[in-house]
Order: structure tokens, then C-alpha cells, then sequence
């Protein structure tokens, strides 16, 4: 199955919020290793990637159904089971960013924002297929600078 993307529509013209699990990880530290989720992040004039422990969508979640009380919980997740729980963290993400609002909510910009293009140190990282993020096709330096 391809990957969802979710996509939320701003107000005053702002334009579209582009939303994609782009890859797992392993975050190997002195505390252990724990899983998280690389996150693609785009809008009309800018992307940007962040990278977010399991345990961090678990406080979102938890976070959100305070403001939304309907809110479905984000599926549970094992640090082992990345790349086959993706889908659903994905699905969720792109259910969550459909509720009207909460996309702008101080919680949610700094899960989508805070920490932008600073993967952690000692991350370890399997970028999902079909992801706009990985790169399939390699390109020899010339052919990168030939139109220099």
C-alpha cells in the first residue's frame, strides 16, 4: 500500500500542510536504543524533517485527547515492530491533522516543528519505499553539475 500523506488545508491562504512517515529508525544512546519515526514535513514554500521517538507520539496522543476528547488514541507501537506499525501511526497522524484546528494547536507545531533537520545523534535510519525522502535513482557528479 502507498503512503498516506496527510494533508491539511490552512486558513487565510496559507496554503497546504503535507504530512509522511518517511522512514524508521533506531536511536542507539547511553539509555539504549529506542525506535522513532522520521517525519516529512511540507508546505508550498518550505519542507523540513524531524524525528520523533515512539514515546513522543504517545504524549501527543495523550496531549490532544485532552482538547478532543473523541479522539482515537495513536496505536501502540514496539521499538521492534517500526516498519509494520508505520501505516497505522500514519493513518492516525493524517486522521488527527483532519480535525479542524488542530494543526495549529501549540502542541502539535512543536511536534511537527521543534528540532527540524537535526536527526539525533546515533540514529540509525530505514527510509520507507515509495517515501518522497528516500532516493531510489543515484546521480554521478557530473550529470548533478552539468547544467553549472
Amino acid at each position: 500500500m502507498a503512503s498516506q500523506v496527510a494533508q491539511q488545508e490552512g486558513g487565510g491562504g496559507s496554503g497546504g500542510l503535507f504530512v509522511e512517515i518517511s522512514g524508521t529508525g533506531v536511536l542507539n544512546s547511553a539509555e539504549g536504543t529506542s525506535g522513532l519515526f522520521i517525519i516529512t514535513v511540507s508546505q508550498p514554500t518550505s519542507s523540513w524533517t524531524v524525528y520523533r521517538r515512539v514515546a513522543t507520539f504517545q504524549a501527543l496522543s495523550q496531549h490532544l485527547s485532552a482538547m478532543v476528547p473523541t479522539l482515537q488514541a495513536c496505536p501502540p507501537v514496539a521499538d521492534n515492530q517500526l516498519e509494520a506499525a508505520r501505516e497505522g501511526v500514519q493513518g492516525w497522524l493524517h486522521n488527527v491533522l483532519l480535525i479542524p484546528g488542530v494543526a495549529q494547536t501549540p502542541v502539535m507545531r512543536n511536534f511537527l516543528c521543534a528540532e527540524a533537520n537535526l536527526p539525533p545523534p546515533g540514529l540509525d535510519i530505514a527510509w520507507s519505499k515509495g517515501s518522497k525522502s528516500s532516493f531510489d535513482d543515484e546521480m554521478e557528479m557530473d550529470e548533478l553539475f552539468d547544467s553549472c
